[in-house]
C-alpha cells in the first residue's frame, strides 16, 4: 500500500511526522512514544481515543470493547476503525468491505481501501461491493484500472461500458480498454473472448485493439498474441469486412509476431481469399498496397515518344545571361534566349 498502512495515513493527517519510525511499536518504550504522539496531534479527543481503540485491536482479546464504553467512543467511529484495522491487518477482508458500504461512515482514503481490498485472495467482487455500495470517488488512475478488471472478472459488457463513459480525448480511455484486453487474452478467459468479438465496437476502439495486437505488449507469449490477432481478424469476418481482415493478417505476418499459432488463422484467411472473384482479388491487392499497384502500372506504361525539335535559332534573339549568372557554376544556364517582340501596329483613332 505504497509502504504505508491506512493508519499511517491517519497519523500524518493528524501532523504525526514520520509515522515509519512509530508504527508499529516495537516494544513498550515504542508504544509509550507512539501515544504520546497521538496525545500531542492535531486531532480532537473523539479521533484520539478511536487511534487508541485501534492499536488495542491488535490484542485480539476484546479488550478494544472496554475502552470503547469507556469512552463513549460512537458506533460509526469504532465501526471505521474496525474497518481500517483489517485492512491493514488483511484479516477478514470481507467483513470491512461489508462495514464500509455503510454510506453514513466517510469515503476518505478511498485509494488505500481499493489498494488494500487488492491483495486479497479474489478481490474483484470486494471491490465491485465497494465501489458500488460506498460510491467513492474514483480519481486515480490505479482505481480506476483495478475496477475495470474487476467489472471485467463480472461482465466484460460492463467493463466495456465503463470505459466509454471516458471521452476519446481522456488518456485513461486507452489505458482502460487495453486494461481490458489485457485481462481477457494473456491468462484466456473463453466467456470473455467471446463477448469481445461481438462487441459493437467503435472505429475508436478499433483502432486502439489493432494497434494492440500489431504491438503487444512484452508479457504476451507467442499463444496470447495469436489470440489476440485472431480476435482482430475473426471480428472482420464476423462483420463481413474481408478485405480488412486480409489486411490485418498481412501486417500480422511483416510484424514478426505471426508464428505456428498463427497457421489456423493463415490458414483460413487463405482459405478466405481463395473463395474471391477475381475482381475482389485485384480490388484486395489494390486496398493492400495501392503504391506497389501504380508503380506497377508506371513501370509498364509506354515511354513518351518527344517530338523532334524544330531549329528556332533564326527566330529568336540571343541575350548575354547576367554576369552573376554566367559566374555561378550551380546553374546550368548560359545564355538565355527570348522571342522578338512583335511590331505593333497602330490604328488611327479616327
Amino acid at each position: 500500500m505504497d509502504d504505508k498502512l491506512i493508519f499511517d495515513t491517519l497519523l500524518i493527517a493528524g501532523g504525526v511526522r514520520d509515522p515509519d519510525f512509530l508504527y508499529p511499536p516495537k516494544d513498550v518504550q515504542a508504544l509509550q512514544r507512539l501515544l504520546e504522539a497521538i496525545e500531542s496531534s492535531s486531532y480532537d479527543t473523539l479521533k484520539k481515543r478511536t487511534l487508541v481503540y485501534y492499536l488495542l485491536k491488535w490484542h485480539q482479546d476484546g479488550r478494544e470493547n472496554a475502552f470503547k464504553i469507556q469512552y463513549a467512543i460512537p458506533p460509526q467511529f469504532a465501526a471505521l476503525a474496525d474497518a481500517y484495522w483489517h485492512l491493514d491487518a488483511g484479516s477478514n477482508v470481507p467483513k470491512a468491505v461489508s462495514i464500509l458500504s455503510d454510506s453514513r461512515l466517510n469515503r476518505d482514503y478511498a485509494s488505500k481501501i481499493i489498494r488494500a481490498i487488492s491483495l486479497s485472495p479474489q478481490p474483484g467482487p470486494l471491490i465491485l461491493k465497494y465501489v458500488r455500495t460506498a460510491k467513492p470517488p474514483l480519481v486515480q488512475p490505479p482505481d480506476m484500472l483495478r475496477y475495470v478488471v474487476a467489472l471485467a472478472e463480472s461482465s466484460i459488457l460492463e467493463a466495456w461500458q465503463y470505459q466509454r463513459t471516458f471521452s476519446e480525448a481522456d488518456e485513461m480511455r486507452p489505458r482502460l480498454f487495453k486494461r481490458i484486453l489485457d485481462w481477457s487474452i494473456p491468462v484466456l478467459q473463453p466467456s470473455a473472448l467471446k463477448s469481445l468479438i461481438s462487441l459493437p465496437l467503435s472505429s475508436f476502439e478499433q483502432k486502439l485493439l489493432n494497434e494492440h495486437a500489431l504491438k503487444p505488449q512484452e508479457d504476451y507469449d507467442a499463444s496470447a498474441i495469436a489470440t489476440l490477432q485472431d480476435l482482430v481478424c475473426v471480428r472482420y469476418i464476423e462483420l463481413g469486412k474481408y478485405i480488412e481482415a486480409i489486411k490485418m493478417d498481412r501486417k500480422f505476418s511483416a510484424s514478426g509476431f505471426d508464428g505456428q499459432e498463427s497457421s489456423d488463422r493463415r490458414a483460413m484467411i487463405r482459405e478466405l481469399y481463395e473463395s474471391l472473384s477475381p475482381v475482389e482479388k485485384q480490388m484486395v491487392e489494390v486496398e493492400i498496397a495501392p503504391n506497389r499497384k501504380e508503380k506497377s502500372q508506371l513501370d509498364s506504361a509506354p515511354a513518351p515518344v518527344l517530338a523532334e525539335s524544330s531549329n528556332l535559332s533564326q527566330s529568336w534573339e540571343e541575350v548575354p545571361v547576367p554576369e552573376n549568372l554566367n559566374k555561378s557554376t550551380s546553374t546550368p544556364l548560359r545564355n538565355i534566349q527570348i522571342p522578338p517582340t512583335p511590331p505593333v501596329k497602330c490604328t488611327s483613332l479616327h
